[in-house]
């Protein structure tokens, strides 16, 4: 960001499927208890025809009344499994992170808000994670006109 004390947050949700991989996220410019629940809508309208399983952390947003009101309404569509605190290792989705992170290198090389959403989307939609590979498995990003590298 141009200058300090105007840095602007950008909060990404995602969701790892993991027997194909794909990665469905969401972009939003709070992590709270609205933000997340757009895109638990976002996760149903791209998995219409199948029971879900989320693993959670312990996010207060992921416990709240109003995402526990919206799970109990889901249910019969939505498994929660909520992880341990402070195990972040349990669940698959934070190595994603990880990656992300590394690709994205440290906010102070973003001139603008804009171009960094523009290079986080890319690299999630171009990011293939299949954990369960053995070697060939890990994290690709595939682009370049569908070349993987």
């Amino acid at each position: 960001m141009p200058a300090a004390g105007t840095n602007t947050r950008v909060s990404v949700f995602g969701a790892l499927d993991y027997t194909t991989g794909a990665v469905t996220s969401h972009l939003a410019q709070r992590a709270d208890s609205e933000s997340f629940m757009a895109f638990l809508e976002q996760l149903l309208a791209a998995y219409p025809a199948q029971h879900l399983t989320i693993v959670l952390d312990n996010a207060g947003y992921h416990k709240s009344t109003q995402v526990k009101a919206w799970f109990a309404r889901h249910r019969a569509t939505i498994t929660v499994l909520t992880l341990p605190p402070y195990c972040p290792e349990l669940n698959l989705i934070e190595r994603v992170w990880r990656a992300l992170k590394h690709h994205l290198a440290c906010h102070r090389f973003w001139n603008d808000v804009a171009s960094l959403i523009e290079r986080t989307t890319y690299l999630l939609t171009h990011l293939v994670a299949r954990f369960h590979l053995g070697k060939h498995g890990g994290l690709r990003l595939c682009h370049n006109l569908g070349k993987s590298t």
